[in-house]
């Protein structure tokens, strides 16, 4: 039992299983995270991810991305120099935390623990 919540489950619907109009959102709005990331607009990209995420939970491609957003909130928090940038980056982080793949994250989880220690 241990191994199987261990796992990693993928979405319960098939993407070829939706609605053609759902997997034309989709596509486009983690296309648009892409792009997002690649201009360093990681924020911006956050915000397709998560929606990717609420039109198809646990999709591939959306945790792939989400999974990013924590790699950048992490760079960033690493690199702050001064205290308001670490607090700007406890909001955006207290926003995600709203969202069910950061809330059960716990890298993130961790990063934002560390975060609140860091400002205290």
């Amino acid at each position: 039992f241990a191994y199987q919540a261990s796992v990693d489950s993928g979405p319960s619907i098939p993407f070829e299983a939706l609605p053609a109009s759902v997997q034309a959102e989709l596509t486009d709005k983690l296309d648009r995270g892409a792009q997002s990331l690649a201009i360093g607009d990681w924020d911006g990209a956050s915000r397709y991810f998560m929606e990717s995420w609420e039109l198809h939970p646990r999709n591939p491609d959306a945790r792939a991305g989400l999974a990013q957003i924590v790699d950048k909130l992490a760079e960033r928090i690493a690199g702050a120099g001064s205290r308001r940038e670490l607090e700007l980056l406890q909001r955006f982080s207290d926003a995600y935390a709203e969202h069910p793949y950061f809330a059960d994250n716990r890298r993130f989880m961790d990063l934002q623990r560390d975060l609140a220690e860091q400002l205290r």
